[in-house]
């Protein structure tokens, strides 16, 4: 099963968690990344936007979580911190993907964190460079 949130500010973070994250079963792992959409606003023009989501992936499903994000000292990692400590990662490590992980400028994944290795993996390339095999284990 897949839940994904109405993008919401980051203030209802938690208790947007606290209702989703018990249906997605034992969380494995936390993935921040970015990705572009492009939509149609008028007959002859087009807008571009760029994403950034937290994706939970459980036993059970994923969640996406928006409004939450890295890499600076404000409301958005803030918010991620929160959601990280009620996935079960500790507040040090928590602390350390909000606020000192850097955001790329690409799509793709910035960071993932693996919940039974305790393994926090940072990416400074798009994952359609990264070599093969790292492409998909990382699917």
């Amino acid at each position: 099963m897949n839940y994904r949130t109405k993008t919401i500010a980051s203030l209802g973070v938690e208790s947007r968690a606290q209702r989703n994250l018990p249906k997605i079963g034992m969380i494995l792992s936390i993935v921040g990344k970015r990705f572009t959409s492009t939509r149609k606003s008028s007959a002859t023009t087009t807008s571009t936007t760029s994403h950034e989501v937290v994706v939970i992936t459980g036993s059970r499903g994923k969640a996406t979580f928006s409004g939450v994000l890295w890499g600076y000292s404000g409301q958005g990692p803030r918010a991620l911190v929160k959601l990280l400590v009620l996935c079960g990662v500790s507040q040090d490590i928590a602390e350390q993907i909000a606020f000192n992980t850097p955001r790329n400028t690409f799509d793709g994944i910035d960071w993932e964190y693996f919940l039974d290795s305790q393994e926090l993996h940072k990416y400074s390339r798009t994952v359609t460079q990264l070599p093969q095999n790292v492409v998909k284990s990382l699917s």
